[in-house]
């Protein structure tokens, strides 16, 4: 709001006009440059808080960690799974502008529900819904804000299988709802915008056999979209009690693209009737497109109006994981009668497959601009 901060506005009480009116006349902070960072902050506080951001990391990890498990299984039969994850991020820059940039710790965590469902030999169908939470802290030169978010995301996927390697086309549609706050010069400042989310996507694993070690490599390229919805932000000036929208924060729909490319190694051996598959995985992607939020502040009702740019697609980053995939299959009785599995008796020399799988991973991964997260996944699936 770089045009308003020049302007007489010490006797205004709107809100929006007020808080820029006690940032100038506060005086806890030191030259414009300064008094740039209380403003901005608050003006632009659906991008400014890192909640923008830390959704969509959320979404991001939750649709990568589907992508990237296999999904493909036997002809005939139908998996359902359960994918839990955890992370903790830094973002050291999530704007730069004022007297400094400033940054976010995210703190995140989801989950997915679906079924792998066999169509024939060569093709499987796999539907999941999610759900993600992120919690938000901002660091660096600007006045403390808080957030968080709850993201929730279906995505379907089908799957072609090869003899050693296995092709996925997703798609994924989301929404999630933000909130932040930021309490500054006895002002409450307050937001809860929304984002819609979508995404475009094909996998390819491949699998090599090194006599007992495997090489694994995959490639994923696809298309993702965002929108900001229902930026205002409130503006409560405690002393007076007066609050209202101070400011309307809008952006265009944001499109980019994604390209990764990496390899996992891995080695199998038999401990207990089940496969034991430890295994190590780096890779690296690359974003371009509309890859940061460029938002337009506007105070409520008013012409003035100002832009910024706000962190998000890191250009590239890389990711390392190291993980354990245990698995089980074999053939077991047929049981009829009894009530809740008392009584049961074999059906004959009849037998039905059972299978699982349980697969567990932590992870780390650091992006161009300095981004780091590590995290810790895990996924079961089994045959019903």
């Amino acid at each position: 709001m770089r045009e308003v901060e020049t302007r007489g506005v010490a006797a205004s009480t709107e809100p929006g006009w007020a808080f820029i009116a006690d940032a100038v006349s506060s005086g806890d902070h030191v030259g414009v440059r300064s008094l740039a960072n209380v403003i901005d902050s608050a003006a632009f506080l659906t991008a400014a808080s890192g909640v923008t951001l830390a959704a969509e990391m959320a979404l991001d990890e939750t649709y990568r960690s589907l992508l990237m498990r296999r999904h493909a299984v036997p002809e005939g039969e139908k998996h359902w799974h359960a994918l839990a994850w955890s992370s903790s991020s830094t973002v050291p820059k999530v704007f730069d502008g004022g007297s400094g940039r400033w940054g976010a710790t995210v703190k995140a965590g989801g989950g997915s529900l679906g079924a792998d469902i066999s169509l024939n030999a060569d093709w499987t169908a796999s539907l999941a819904v999610s759900g993600a939470t992120t919690d938000t802290k901002s660091t660096g030169n600007v006045s403390r804000i808080r957030g968080e978010a709850t993201s929730a995301v279906v995505t379907a996927m089908v799957i072609r299988r090869f003899s050693s390697s296995e092709l996925t086309l997703a798609a994924s549609a989301g929404r999630s709802q933000l909130e932040a706050t930021q309490r500054v010069n006895k002002h409450i400042l307050h937001t809860e915008p929304e984002i819609e989310s979508g995404a475009l996507s094909a996998i390819w694993q491949g699998g090599c056999s090194l006599g007992r070690f495997s090489f694994d490599p995959y490639v994923m390229a696809g298309v993702r979209s965002a929108k900001l919805k229902k930026g205002e932000i409130n503006d409560n000036r405690v002393e007076t009690g007066v609050a209202g929208t101070g400011f309307v924060n809008s952006t265009g729909r944001r499109l980019w693209a994604e390209a990764e490319a990496g390899a996992g190694l891995s080695a199998e051996f038999s401990l207990f009737g089940a496969d034991i598959t430890p295994r190590a995985l780096l890779g690296v992607r690359a974003a371009a497109g509309d890859r940061e939020w460029k938002v337009k502040s506007c105070l409520n009702g008013a012409a003035a109006c100002d832009e910024a740019v706000f962190a998000s697609v890191p250009k590239v980053s890389g990711r390392a994981a190291l993980g354990v995939n245990i698995a089980r299959r074999d053939r077991v009785p047929v049981m009829t009668g009894g009530f809740l599995g008392f009584g049961a008796r074999q059906d004959g020399d009849k037998t039905e497959p059972r299978a699982w799988m349980l697969d567990l991973a932590v992870s780390y991964e650091r992006g161009s601009d300095s981004q780091k997260s590590k995290g810790v996944s895990l996924v079961f699936r089994q045959l019903f």
